[in-house]
């Protein structure tokens, strides 16, 4: 098996949080079977295309992609390797090293170390970053979830805050205060990264839903421009109050309308009584 070291570059993008995927320039250093010198960039592809989807610690992440590899040459790599980055390429050579445009030549051994450069696509996630999952699995104690349908995710019953409970018969997690939010396979979950682990170069995230603006995403959109579910069930609690308020206030000015219009009826009666007294007293007097 090739033996394969990696010096990371500066990022070229800014990191996308949706993803926690960010791009960088990288030069890998190669150990090529001299089966591969023919063509040594095909036999630096057939190495990288091995380590696609396995963690790097070098990378500080899981390589999904590169594109634009190339050949570097010497002067290449001690010119990157100057600005106090590391580089396997850019060590000292002993006397008997035969140095090659773009390869190194062990004494006693028959692989040839190649340097490529390429860009390279890294699952970089970062503890406290909030990502989405899609979730695969709903158990009585925990979620399970997969980021884009490659990386596992597990938020543990401890890690759920108190008002997110589980409904085993449906198969589901749901609010205590509002039956709106519900997460159950296929939903789409939004959680912290609390922690991230590494095995036989498979990651696996440990998520968390400990915090407001967690949980199922198209839920979680509509709480961030209104209100919560806790806000929500304080909110019925004081709906009575408001419509008996509402209903007292209400009934108040029906009474003063009431009042008001017995009153212009009052009024009116007393002058329509007015001038028939009138009419009678001209009537009397022509008399």
């Amino acid at each position: 098996h090739s033996f394969v070291t990696h010096t990371a570059r500066a990022p070229m993008a800014p990191p996308a949080t949706s993803s926690a995927c960010v791009t960088k320039e990288c030069i890998f250093t190669l150990a090529l079977h001299p089966s591969a010198l023919a063509d040594p960039l095909a036999g630096a592809r057939r190495v990288l295309d091995g380590m696609m989807m396995k963690h790097s610690p070098a990378l500080g992440g899981v390589l999904m992609a590169y594109e634009d590899e190339r050949l570097c040459g010497e002067d290449e790599v001690d010119d990157d390797a100057s600005d106090g980055s590391a580089s396997n390429a850019s060590t000292s050579m002993c006397d008997d090293v035969v140095r090659e445009r773009f390869g190194v030549v062990l004494h006693a051994s028959g692989y040839v170390d190649v340097a490529v450069r390429c860009a390279c696509r890294v699952f970089h996630p970062a503890r406290g970053s909030r990502l989405v999952g899609v979730v695969n699995k709903c158990s009585h104690d925990f979620i399970g979830a997969l980021v884009l349908d490659v990386f596992n995710v597990a938020i543990s019953q401890e890690n759920i805050r108190e008002e997110l409970v589980s409904c085993p018969e449906e198969g589901s997690w749901k609010s205590a205060w509002d039956d709106a939010h519900a997460l159950r396979v296929g939903s789409h979950v939004v959680f912290t990264v609390k922690d991230i682990t590494e095995s036989d170069d498979v990651v696996l995230l440990v998520g968390a839903m400990e915090e407001e603006g967690t949980g199922e995403r198209e839920y979680v959109a509509r709480s961030s421009s209104g209100i919560t579910s806790i806000e929500r069930k304080l909110l019925k609690r004081s709906e009575p109050k408001a419509k008996k308020e509402k209903k007292e206030k209400k009934d108040k000015a029906d009474k003063k309308k009431e009042k008001k219009e017995k009153k212009e009826k009052r009024s009116k009666r007393d002058g329509e009584d007015d001038g028939d007294n009138t009419v009678d007293a001209k009537r009397a007097k022509v008399k």
